[in-house]
């Protein structure tokens, strides 16, 4: 009866040690301006929809939407190019 095979055994790195793939950036590298204005966006879209709504103000309401549709054709901007 033949010994049954053994997995392939892998050893990870040490701890501590640096492992990043060719050609990524670094943890520290800063975020472009672009991705935090997209975030901003993000968040303000909705909040202002929200508060237009809760508060029954019109222009809040209307900011808001115009975010989001920015938003969204920005999106699907980044999806066709």
């Amino acid at each position: 009866m033949a010994p049954p095979r053994r997995a392939l055994v892998t050893r990870c790195p040490p701890v501590g040690a640096a492992t990043r793939a060719p050609g990524a950036h670094p943890s520290s590298a800063p975020i472009p301006l672009a991705g935090i204005v997209f975030l901003v966006a993000a968040v303000l879209g909705p909040t202002m929809i929200a508060v237009g709504v809760s508060t029954a103000t019109p222009l809040l309401l209307l900011a808001g939407v115009a975010v989001a549709l920015v938003l969204i054709a920005l999106l699907l901007l980044g999806m066709v190019c």
